[in-house]
């Protein structure tokens, strides 16, 4: 995962609630850190276009969309 890709929570993941988020919405990563306490991986997700960045998400908690496969070429 690295700044720019699209994610959505894991089907498993109930960290949308604190975030008062549901649990389809999706977004694009702002940035990823490790916290300084205990060294997790964070990561700053903005959830819609006119939305703030929610910030500290588990890195655990979202996996990444993958890309549509490109349109063949005629």
């Amino acid at each position: 995962m690295r700044a720019g890709d699209r994610v959505r929570f894991r089907a498993a993941s109930r960290a949308w609630r604190s975030h008062g988020l549901t649990p389809g919405a999706q977004g694009v990563v702002v940035e990823i850190y490790r916290a300084a306490i205990r060294g997790d991986l964070k990561v700053d997700v903005r959830f819609g276009k006119d939305m703030n960045v929610e910030r500290g998400i588990d890195i655990d908690e979202l996996e990444r969309i993958p890309d549509p496969p490109p349109s063949p070429q005629p």
